[in-house]
């Protein structure tokens, strides 16, 4: 058994190293990747849920009925050119039966260029075709998948969050640059 003296030891035991942090550069750079990549998504999302939405939704021309095939329990919300005014429609599914059109929350969709606005909604109580019928003071409305409050409250977020990571990344990074120029 050899015996070492506790001083060969005692630099590596009791003095930490001079970098501990030499990896901050790196960190800083994945943490704006992630960032980056975070924001783009949620963008990208934001914008093809709000165009999918009203390019796909049916056009409702004012005062003349229009047939939607709807699965059971499949959901429509019905939205309106924002600023066009108010807009009353009805629903009647394949028996004639009036369908119960509630009110939506507030959601605003942007269209190829115009601002659609959620009025209301209704949802098909067995699958077939429902007829809707919309009068008032717009020129037409679309019928088309519900977006919900949630769903843009949630991208914006994630979005935000994005730009945060961003941001603590980028400071990481001058971080390390700024305490590497000291030594």
């Amino acid at each position: 058994m050899v015996d070492h003296d506790l001083t060969d030891h005692d630099h590596v035991l009791f003095h930490p190293p001079k970098h501990p942090w030499r990896h901050l550069t790196g960190l800083g750079i994945g943490v704006f990747v992630v960032g980056l990549l975070t924001m783009s998504i949620a963008a990208t999302h934001l914008g093809s849920m709000s165009a999918e939405t009203i390019g796909n939704a049916v056009r409702l021309p004012q005062g003349q009925p229009v047939n939607i095939r709807l699965d059971a329990g499949e959901q429509r919300m019905l939205y309106t050119e924002r600023g066009s005014g108010a807009s009353q429609c009805t629903v009647t599914d394949g028996e004639d039966a009036v369908v119960p059109v509630e009110h939506a929350s507030p959601v605003l969709l942007q269209g190829s260029d115009v601002l659609w606005q959620s009025s209301s909604m209704f949802t098909a109580h067995k699958g077939g075709d429902y007829t809707v019928t919309c009068s008032g003071d717009i020129d037409a409305a679309k019928a088309g998948r519900p977006v919900g409050t949630l769903d843009v409250v949630l991208t914006v977020l994630a979005a935000g969050l994005g730009g945060i990571s961003t941001l603590a990344g980028i400071g990481l990074m001058l971080w390390d640059r700024r305490r590497t120029a000291k030594d």
